[in-house]
Order: structure tokens, then C-alpha cells, then sequence
């Protein structure tokens, strides 16, 4: 997460996702934490359809 937010302009970059929930859940904490606003990180869920049907 460090060596993203400091080799990413990740105030102005497009942070595009895919991955399974906990991929997802580190990822999107991570950078909002670190201070990338969430109107630039997006993501897509993908991983066992038991999972959605558990939802």
C-alpha cells in the first residue's frame, strides 16, 4: 500500500479493482485511509457465486 500511494499521483489517478472480497476490503481501506479520495477508487467483486448468494 505504501509503495503505491507514493509511486501513484493517487490524487488525480483512477483506482480501478477486481478482486475477491478480502483483496477488495484491504485495497479500498487501504488507500482511503492514506487519504485517496473515494470518488477515485473503484472496484468489482469477483470470486465464488456462494459467496453473492450469501450476501
Amino acid at each position: 500500500m505504501d509503495w503505491i500511494v507514493t509511486n501513484t499521483p493517487t490524487q488525480e489517478a483512477a483506482c480501478c479493482l477486481c478482486g475477491p472480497r478480502p483483496f477488495l476490503r484491504a485495497m479500498v481501506g487501504g488507500l482511503a485511509g492514506r487519504g485517496v479520495p473515494l470518488d477515485n477508487i473503484q472496484y468489482e467483486f469477483f470470486g465464488p457465486t456462494d459467496e453473492l448468494l450469501a450476501a
